[in-house]
Parts: structure tokens; C-alpha cells; sequence
């Protein structure tokens, strides 16, 4: 696909990745077009968002990266990159952060209890286990 934004500058090509909800908005997983030299990721989002008018909906929420690293929208492409949309994720098992969390403190109280005499008891030993398999 070819999106020119009316300038005359020499066209550089990108590739461009849609994840997640994205893929339906748009229709495919991935596409490369000629977009002008000096252009950013706003840019490019503005012209899709043109092609695809659903994809407004998604712009506060949205992601990007180029070449495999989170990147503002302002940017600037280069001939040759990836630039991906992303969309905002959910999921995973409840409580997760608190998972870590506890895990964290496990860890924690398992080099105190290692450090006193009462690390030969029951419950200190079953921490630094339940640490070690980093639940």
C-alpha cells in the first residue's frame, strides 16, 4: 500500500504490525507501505486512522513500537522499520501483582530467617521454599 501525505520528499518503506483487537480493525496482521522521509509514528497513525476510521477509537489507549521497543508518537521513522500498534492488554491470573508482592516478601523474610537462629523452624523454611519456587 502506498500513503502519501501530499509531499514530494523521496518515499522511505515500513512495515507495520497490528496486534490484538487491531488485527480486526484493520483486516490483517501486518502491512508494509512508502510513507514520506521524515515522517513519525503519529503521522503514520494518522494516515491508517484515515483508511481505517475505527481505529480512532483506540488512539489514547494505543502502544507503539518501533523495531521491537516502545516509542513515542512523535517518533521519527526510518527506511526499513517495524513499527508496531498495540493495543491495551488485560488478563492473566487474579491477583497477580499481589503474587508478586508476597513473592517479594518471601524473599525478604527468608535471608532474615536465614540470618537467625530461628531459620531450622517449620514456617521460615516453607517461605524460603515457597521463595525459591517463586510463588
Amino acid at each position: 500500500m502506498v500513503l502519501r501525505g501530499g509531499s514530494r520528499r523521496k518515499p522511505m518503506e515500513i512495515h507495520v504490525l497490528f496486534f490484538g483487537v487491531l488485527k480486526d480493525v484493520v483486516g490483517q496482521a501486518e502491512d508494509r507501505l512508502q510513507l514520506e522521509t521524515g515522517s513519525d509514528v503519529a503521522r503514520l497513525f494518522e494516515l491508517y486512522s484515515r483508511r481505517f476510521p475505527a481505529l480512532e477509537r483506540h488512539r489514547a489507549s494505543l502502544l507503539f513500537s518501533r523495531n521491537r521497543e516502545f516509542v513515542s508518537r512523535n517518533q521519527r521513522l526510518e527506511e526499513g522499520d517495524e513499527i508496531g500498534f498495540l493495543p491495551p492488554v488485560s488478563g492473566g491470573a487474579p491477583g497477580a501483582a499481589e503474587l508478586a508482592q508476597q513473592t517479594e516478601q518471601a524473599r525478604v523474610i527468608c535471608r532474615r530467617a536465614s540470618a537467625t537462629k530461628n531459620a531450622r523452624s517449620a514456617r521460615p523454611r516453607a517461605i524460603c521454599e515457597a521463595a525459591t519456587l517463586g510463588w
